[in-house]
C-alpha cells in the first residue's frame, strides 16, 4: 500500500510483506522451559540487527528508481519492484509488554510485473508472565508476487505465493514451528487520488497434530496522499484459522513521509478485537537501493 512493513514474520498469514497477525501471537510453551538468553547472547542478536538495518543507508547505482512500499499493512498491493533494483523493508514492531520484533523484507524486481522477495525478523524479543522472557531469529519468508494487468482505465490485479520456514524456536515461543504455504490474490483500484486495495488470501498451515489446517485472511487498505510529501493509510483486515477455532480482526492507522522519490518512512498503530493483540506500534523505512552488486 503506501510508503507502508511486512514482514513476513512468524506463525500465520505473512500478507504484505508487511506484518504478520501472528507477529503478535505468543505460542505456547512447557512449564519447564529453559530460561531466557544470556546478555552476551542477546547482545550478539542486536548487532545482527543493526547489520541488517545499516544497508538501508548505502546508495547504490540506480538508487533513485521509485520506491514501491508494502510495509506496515498486512495486505500487499499489485505494484513491484523496479526491475533490475533491489528494495528493503525494515523496522521494528511493539506490542508493549509483550513483545518486540524486527520485520525485514528484501523485495528484487525480477521483471516488469514480477519481484521476488525474503523476509524475516533477526530480533525478536518475546515476555511472558509465567516464564522467562526469550529472544531469538524469526521465521523465513520467500515469495513472488506477479502483476497480471496494469492499472489503467481498469483495476490492476496481482498474485501472490508465500512459504514460511519454521526457523523460530516454538520451544521459546518465538513461531509454530511448522511449514506454511499462502497465496493471495490482490485488487488495486484508483478512486480519484484514493488508491484502494482489496487482498485475499488462503493459508496452507502445518499442524503436527492434524497434518494441516486451512486459513483464510481478508483486508481492505486505503492510501491518501496528503500533499508531495506525506500520505495517510488505513486498512481493517482480518484472519480466520476455523480448526484452530481462531478469528482476529483488526486495524492499522498510520502516515508515511517520502523523503525522496527512493526512499519512505512509516509510523502506524495497530487496534484488534477478538483474538488479536489490543494494540501495537510499527515505525519503519522502505528505500530502494538500486542495482545489486553482484
Amino acid at each position: 500500500m503506501t510508503g507502508a512493513w511486512g514482514i513476513p514474520c512468524a506463525g500465520f498469514f505473512v500478507g504484505s510483506r508487511g506484518i504478520s497477525a501472528d507477529d503478535f501471537r505468543v505460542p505456547s510453551r512447557l512449564p519447564n522451559q529453559r530460561p531466557t538468553d544470556s546478555h552476551p547472547r542477546a547482545r550478539a542478536r542486536l548487532l545482527t540487527t543493526l547489520l541488517v538495518l545499516l544497508p538501508a543507508c548505502r546508495v547504490y547505482p540506480g538508487s533513485q528508481a521509485p520506491v514501491t512500499p508494502q510495509r506496515p499493512t498486512f495486505s500487499a498491493d499489485t505494484r513491484t519492484a523496479s526491475p533490475g533494483t533491489l528494495e528493503q523493508e525494515t523496522g521494528f514492531t511493539i506490542d508493549p509488554g509483550d513483545r518486540f520484533f524486527t520485520p525485514t523484507t528484501l523485495r528484487y524486481g525480477s521483471g516488469p510485473a514480477t519481484e521476488v522477495f525474503l523476509g524475516f525478523s533477526p530480533f525478536n524479543y518475546v515476555s511472558n508472565p509465567t516464564t522467562p522472557s526469550e529472544v531469538g531469529f524469526g521465521d523465513i519468508v520467500f515469495g513472488v508476487r506477479h502483476r497480471l494487468r496494469d492499472e489503467g482505465p481498469r483495476s490492476a490485479w496481482a498474485v501472490q505465493s508465500t512459504t514460511k520456514l519454521p526457523t523460530a524456536s516454538d520451544a521459546k515461543g518465538l513461531g509454530t514451528g511448522e511449514l506454511d504455504a499462502l497465496f493471495a490474490a490482490i485488487n488495486s483500484t484508483a478512486f480519484g487520488d484514493l488508491a484502494v486495495t482489496a487482498y485475499y488470501e488462503l493459508g496452507i498451515l502445518g499442524n503436527s497434530g492434524s497434518g494441516v489446517d486451512l486459513g483464510y485472511s481478508v483486508a481492505l487498505a486505503g492510501d491518501y496522499p496528503l500533499n508531495e510529501q506525506f500520505s495517510a493509510f488505513a486498512e481493517v483486515a482480518a484472519t480466520i484459522i476455523p480448526e484452530q477455532d481462531d478469528t482476529q480482526l483488526f486495524t492499522i492507522l498510520g502516515a508515511a513521509f517520502h523523503h525522496s522519490p527512493s526512499l519512505s518512512l512509516d509510523v502506524s498503530i495497530l487496534v484488534g478485537v477478538d483474538d488479536a493483540p489490543d494494540f501495537g506500534i510499527l515505525i519503519g523505512v522502505t528505500q530502494n537501493i538500486g542495482q545489486p552488486l553482484w
